[in-house]
């Protein structure tokens, strides 16, 4: 994953990363940011911390609906997300909390890598609830 597709994503989880100085400061809850995402933000610290800075409010501007809860994601996405999670748990021997942290992240990767916007969590019409 490079710097932009990183920042895409932060975006996408409504993730707040701002440049201080030579900080990376950021702000989201605490669920959000998995040890794989935190690896991430360090390996392209620099990066992130030029893109922002040369972006500013331009970027602000242009943020898309975060994505912070599973029942923000699309339907078909948040299917996908309950799936993750149940193997995270039973395979993974993960806890729930980490399991569907750490699905989340990976399905909003999927998502920005796809190209996929958000839809607001509603059900295509026609389409019953189980």
């Amino acid at each position: 994953m490079n710097a932009n597709a990183l920042l895409e994503e932060l975006r996408i989880l409504g993730v707040v990363a701002v440049p201080a100085g030579d900080r990376l400061r950021v702000r989201a809850p605490r669920r959000l940011i998995t040890p794989k995402l935190r690896r991430s933000l360090a390996e392209h610290k620099a990066e992130l911390l030029a893109l922002l800075r040369r972006d500013g409010a331009a970027q602000a501007a242009h943020t898309p609906k975060a994505v912070n809860d599973p029942d923000d994601l699309p339907w078909d996405w948040r299917e996908e997300w309950a799936e993750r999670v149940a193997i995270r748990m039973m395979d993974g021997g993960q806890a729930r909390e980490h399991a569907e942290a750490e699905a989340l992240a990976e399905i909003i990767a999927r998502m920005v890598a796809a190209g996929v916007r958000h839809s607001g969590g509603q059900e295509p019409r026609g389409t019953d609830s189980a």
